[in-house]
This record gives C-alpha cells, sequence and structure tokens, in this order.
C-alpha cells in the first residue's frame, strides 16, 4: 500500500513538474503555453536591456555621424553659396565687357565707313590732279608758248603763270588736309581696335575665372550628393535601429505585464505569505510632481513642431523646466521598480520605472542616474537629477507614462 502511494505520488509531482517547465495545455484551442520562470523572465529582461544598450550605443554613433554630414552639408552649402555669388559677378563683368565690345565694333565699322569715304574722295581728287599734271606735261613748251603768244603783256604773261601755280598750290593743299583726315581716323581706329583688344583680353581672363568657378561649383554639388548619400544610408541605419528598439521595448512591456501578472497571481494564490516580486502596484493614487521647485511646462504632451527638424511630431510626454533646474533633484512620481537606468541616444541618462499595473513611467535627459536597474523605488525618492543629456535643446525633464505599451498623457495622474 505504501509503494502504491509513493507511485501515486511520484506520478503527481511529475506532472506538477511538467506543468511548471514543459507547459501547460490550453483547453480552447490545444496549444501549449510555455509558462516561464521568474528566473527566466529576469534573464530576458536583462538579454533585451543588454540588447538595448548595444542598440543606442550604435543609435549614439549614427547621431553623432549626421551632426558631422549636417555641418559637412552646411560648410559645401556655405561655399556653394559664396561660388555662385561670385559666378554671378564673374558673368556680370563679362557682360559689361561685351556690351563695351559691342559699342567699340560699332564705332570700327562708323570709322571703317568715314576712312572708306576720306580715301575714295583722295583717290578721286588724285586721279583729276594726275590727268592735269600729264597734261601740263604733255602739253609743255607749247602751253608755255600759247601763254606767251596770247599775252598783251608781259604782266599779263606772268599773270597767268600765277593762276597755275596756285592752282597746284591749292591742289597739293587740299591733297595734304585730306591726308591728315586720314590719318586722324586711322589713329582713331587704332585707339578703338587697341581698346577693343584690351576689353577681349579681360573679357577672356574673367572667361577663364568663371569656367574654374564653374568647375568649383560642380564639384561642391558632387561632394554635397555624396553627403546627402552618405545622410540617406544613415538614415536608413537609424530607422532599422529604431524599429529594433521598438521591437525590444514591446518584448519589455511584455516581460512587465508578464511580471505584473505573476505577480497578482502569487498575490492571490498566497495572500498571506511573502511575494517573490517587489510589492508595488498602481492602485489609482495621484503622482507626485518629480521637480519640486519647477513647475512651467516648456512641451506639453502631443501633436508639436519638432525642435530639430522641424517638422510636426508626436510628443511622447511633458518637458518640465525653469530657471536653475538644471543638476536638481529628479524624483520618482509614484512607486515601482527599475527596469532601465541607462544612456538611451534620444533620452541621454534616462531611468524607467515599472509602477504595476502594466505601467511604466519614464524620466530623460538626467544630468546623472542615482538608481539601478532591479532596485525598488517609493514615491519621491530621488532617482537622478535633471540635465540636458541626449536629444535635448536646454535644461529640463522629460516626464513620460506607457499603459500598455501606449504613451499616454502624464498630466492626468497629477491631482
Amino acid at each position: 500500500m505504501k509503494k502504491n502511494f509513493k507511485k501515486i505520488l511520484s506520478v503527481l509531482l511529475l506532472a506538477s513538474m511538467l506543468a511548471g517547465y514543459i507547459g501547460i495545455v490550453n483547453i480552447n484551442d490545444g496549444s501549449v503555453a510555455y509558462a516561464k520562470t521568474n528566473a527566466q523572465l529576469a534573464q530576458e529582461q536583462a538579454d533585451l536591456l543588454n540588447e538595448q544598450k548595444k542598440l543606442n550605443e550604435k543609435q549614439k554613433d549614427y547621431d553623432e555621424k549626421l551632426k558631422i554630414l549636417a555641418q559637412n552639408k552646411a560648410d559645401v552649402m556655405d561655399q556653394k553659396a559664396v561660388l555662385d555669388e561670385q559666378m554671378t559677378q564673374t558673368q556680370k563683368q563679362i557682360t559689361a565687357l561685351d556690351n563695351i565690345i559691342a559699342d567699340l565694333n560699332a564705332k570700327l565699322e562708323i570709322q571703317n565707313v568715314e576712312l572708306e569715304k576720306s580715301n575714295k574722295a583722295l583717290d578721286s581728287y588724285y586721279k583729276v590732279y594726275k590727268d592735269r599734271i600729264r597734261d601740263s606735261y604733255e602739253k609743255g613748251q607749247k602751253s608755255t608758248m600759247n601763254a606767251v603768244l596770247s599775252s598783251k603783256s608781259f604782266i599779263e604773261y606772268l599773270s597767268k603763270l600765277e593762276v597755275d601755280s596756285q592752282i597746284v598750290e591749292y591742289d597739293n593743299q587740299l591733297m595734304d588736309s585730306m591726308t591728315v583726315e586720314i590719318n586722324k581716323i586711322k589713329d582713331l581706329k587704332e585707339g578703338i581696335e587697341k581698346n577693343k583688344e584690351t576689353n577681349e583680353g579681360s573679357k577672356a581672363l574673367l572667361e577663364l575665372q568663371r569656367n574654374e568657378q564653374k568647375s568649383q561649383i560642380e564639384k561642391s554639388n558632387a561632394l554635397m550628393k555624396a553627403i546627402e548619400q552618405d545622410v540617406d544610408a544613415y538614415l536608413a541605419k537609424e530607422k532599422a535601429a529604431d524599429e529594433a528598439e521598438s521591437a525590444i521595448n514591446k518584448q519589455l512591456a511584455e516581460i512587465a505585464a508578464e511580471n505584473e501578472r505573476k505577480r497578482q497571481e502569487e498575490l492571490a494564490n498566497n495572500p498571506n505569505g511573502k511575494p517573490t516580486f517587489p510589492s508595488f502596484d498602481y492602485n489609482g493614487e495621484g503622482f507626485g510632481w518629480p521637480t519640486p521647485g519647477f513647475k512651467t511646462i516648456t512641451s506639453p504632451f502631443g501633436w508639436r513642431k519638432d525642435p530639430f527638424s522641424g517638422k510636426l511630431k508626436f510628443h511622447k510626454g511633458v518637458d518640465i523646466s525653469g530657471g536653475g533646474i538644471f543638476n536638481s533633484p529628479c524624483h520618482a512620481a509614484v512607486g515601482g521598480v527599475v527596469i532601465f537606468a541607462s544612456w538611451d541616444r534620444w533620452g541621454g541618462n534616462m531611468v524607467s520605472i515599472d509602477i504595476g499595473s502594466n505601467m511604466i513611467t519614464t524620466y530623460m535627459h538626467l544630468n546623472s542616474s542615482a538608481v539601478s536597474v532591479g532596485q525598488v523605488v517609493k514615491k519621491g525618492d530621488v532617482i537622478g537629477k535633471v540635465g540636458t543629456t541626449g536629444n535635448s535643446t536646454g535644461p529640463h525633464l522629460h516626464f513620460e507614462v506607457m499603459a500598455g505599451g501606449t504613451v499616454i498623457n502624464p498630466m492626468q495622474f497629477f491631482k
């Protein structure tokens, strides 16, 4: 009889162990829901937090690289703006020289016409002059004899000789005058051509300068494109890290929910015994203000213009600030167990507290943390000091409340 009792007891103990460590059959759908021990949940949480820390380090590195790329892009844009302005001014100078050269060409055309007219007039008069000289030469002594015989007196003969001399002198003076005028036109034309040559030389130099500026602008555009490609690559990495972090946060929330379920189950099954988990729970009491003496809300919960991107973005908590808040104590708004106390690329030094009922409070941008993971804190305990770490525009506390994995307005808990 005793042997049979021992066999039955052994079977019952084995069944109990299988139910606790192998799985519990769900009668409704026949599936097996594997129960995890407290140690397994703690180990999973530690592994997830370690993985999250590594992700945060990567994200911090990505942020630093993106900041450097943003500065490089700004520098290239400034340089390009200077080059664009220089090229604009160079083009204006080239256009001005084009106008001057066009005006000089017009003046040269006028002088060419005047020179051609003067040359034709001189050539025409010179032809008449040559004809007269030739006639005079051909007639020779006959002309002189005619002048002597046709003159009634010697005085008349001298008068005729004087007239011929005056005609020759007039011809010479007229041709000299026309030659002087032609030379003036040639000198003027030569001056215009030299001026044109000088301006064309200046234009050629400016065109070389413009081509160099254009080449520099093209290099700046290529560098800008390369920077933008790097930015896109890091943004893609950042997005992947964000998604991985979101998955980790979801798993951490599930672990917190499982911890809460098991705690409630343990309390229900053993109301007089000492629970395995810390005896905390959110029972609807009002939160304590986390920054006594500093109550200015600089950014409320909800949609706002992001101070970094300038785009509309949902603000998941409330920002509390005020003069002298930097390095002032940050208090736990409500009691619970610390589930995160480390660096976060957005939140900087950050503390998250599981307050029970599947709710988590988070304190971001701390200058320093005064708690560690697994530590139980009471309402009003100092958990760190206010700072401006992470993505922050100045000293403030970002206070956030999550219920069931969803952020909710923290202000509803302050009474």
